[in-house]
């Protein structure tokens, strides 16, 4: 086509200086937070991907009491329950051959300067690769809080996609608590989310308040985080009672920074993340998100209408501080990494790089075994809180 050019006159421009991306994705927030990034250390390694685990709840009763001299009386033995999922498991990998790559310039650098073994051009695409399993990793957060997402299937692929997209095959169904979607009606018929946050009058603190009862009540978490994106927290600084409570003479927050330094180590990480508590309402954590992931499409894009938010407009996700009631399993399975290799167990996330000969190249590969888990689906809400819901 014309105005196109092949990958070897590419590589012969005779002055560059940097690579750019015009696609920024450091959406890595939620999977950081909660420490469910690859190389955090997961709430358990197994070997395999079926994974289960036994309830035993703590109890409220009291004890009784006996007359002098009496015996015990008897009380119920403590129940037990038993879950079971299955790991989520992903592999991909690039193709490169040699003969592609050999003797070019490295990316980024100026003509005349030569990458013989390409291996510049390698760690870009290793980079790459990593980059797509960092995002199934934020994709099935977000999800878990959503109720789940769906899997479509081409071929051998399974590709993850919405939980209400007509081409899914299958579904993840981690699931959400009764009464803890929509308005949350938690005790089946008074809404806690009694005005939407889009109304300048919305009483917030009388809704965290009762949130705030009805958690210690039913699962002992007491929320102190709430995540939602910039169009919704708008509304929020425009709410008349936080700034009433908080003082004509003061600001509505009393504290408002930003999760991205500006150094490349932070940028990399996770997304510029505004982090901010009011000072009515200074027990919780407010995280304005904004980051987005290209679902059920390996094209990328930067048109908003192919982007899905990880927090959709109008919604909030509010959740305790990350604890027990929710974190990673990591499972694994044995690769061979090349002819020679008799086969290791790999556990969680794990790159790679395979020979391959006619014709002469490499097989980038990445695999991943691992599964966000809501071991106590109580303890969090996925919230409709303006009229975008």
């Amino acid at each position: 086509m014309a105005g196109e050019i092949s990958f070897h006159e590419m590589f012969q421009v005779p002055t560059i200086r940097k690579v750019m991306s015009t696609i920024a994705t450091p959406d890595s927030y939620f999977q950081h937070y909660f420490k469910m990034a690859p190389g955090n250390a997961p709430v358990e390694t197994i070997s395999g991907r079926y994974y289960g685990w036994d309830i035993a709840n703590d109890t409220r009763t009291i004890a009784k009491g006996r007359a002098p001299g009496s015996g015990p009386s008897t009380t119920q033995a403590q129940p037990l329950g038993t879950k079971m999922a299955i790991l989520y498991r992903s592999h991909e990998s690039i193709p490169i051959l040699q003969e592609k790559i050999f003797r070019t310039r490295p990316p980024g650098a100026d003509f005349g300067m030569v990458d013989i073994e390409g291996q510049r051009y390698i760690s870009r695409q290793m980079k790459r690769l990593t980059q797509r399993f960092k995002n199934l990793r934020e994709f099935m957060i977000s999800r878990l809080f959503r109720g789940g997402w769906g899997v479509k299937v081409v071929g051998e692929d399974w590709i993850p996609v919405e939980l209400n997209d007509a081409s899914a095959v299958y579904q993840v169904l981690p699931g959400v608590a009764t009464g803890h979607t929509g308005r949350l009606l938690l005790d089946g018929s008074t809404a806690v989310i009694d005005t939407l946050w889009d109304d300048p009058s919305a009483d917030l603190l009388s809704q965290f308040l009762n949130l705030r009862k009805y958690s210690s009540r039913k699962s002992g978490y007491v929320v102190t985080d709430v995540f939602l994106n910039s169009t919704t927290f708008g509304h929020l600084m425009r709410n008349i009672n936080l700034a009433t409570q908080a003082g004509t003479s003061n600001v509505i927050f009393q504290e408002w920074k930003s999760t991205d330094d500006g150094s490349p180590a932070a940028h990399s990480a996770r997304a510029n993340v505004s982090v901010v508590k009011f000072r009515a309402l200074p027990w919780i954590t407010f995280h304005v998100y904004d980051g987005t992931l290209r679902v059920g499409s390996d094209t990328d894009s930067t048109a908003a209408a192919d982007q899905s938010l990880l927090i959709p407009d109008g919604k909030a996700i509010i959740c305790p501080q990350p604890g027990e009631w929710i974190g990673l399993v990591e499972g694994s399975e044995i690769v061979a990494k090349d002819v020679m290799d008799q086969g290791s167990e790999v556990k969680g996330f794990e790159m790679w790089k395979t020979r391959c000969i006619d014709p002469a190249g490499w097989h980038l590969k990445g695999i991943d075994n691992a599964l966000p888990i809501a071991f106590n689906p109580d303890a969090y809400f996925y919230a409709d809180v303006t009229s975008d819901a």
